[in-house]
């Protein structure tokens, strides 16, 4: 899979940008690379993919492939919740809530 996700990632296919963001990740059938999966979750999330800005919101929240930034965070789940993906409108709460 990681095969055809990188081939239809590279020809800008968001689905499969955000797809291989997981893989790469996670380490499903590649080597576990937290700045890659990062690379290809903004690429997506820059293509307006909700699910592309949630995974780059969390990735910045938890410092996964990049520093952790609260305030990007709360950017990109914004937008993700604007679309109505509701993991990112529930991470963007819990952040609104914090201090």
């Amino acid at each position: 899979a990681v095969k055809w996700y990188t081939k239809s990632a590279e020809q800008g296919y968001v689905f499969a940008q955000n797809n291989l963001g997981y893989c790469y990740r996670l380490g499903l059938a590649v080597e576990p690379n937290a700045k890659e999966a990062f690379r290809w979750y903004q690429k997506a999330a820059e293509a307006e993919d909700a699910w592309g800005q949630y995974n780059l919101g969390m990735s910045y929240h938890m410092g996964i492939g990049v520093e952790k930034n609260e305030a990007e965070a709360r950017q990109w789940f914004a937008k993700a919740a604007k679309q109505g993906h509701k993991a990112a409108n529930d991470e963007l709460m819990a952040l609104q809530k914090s201090p």
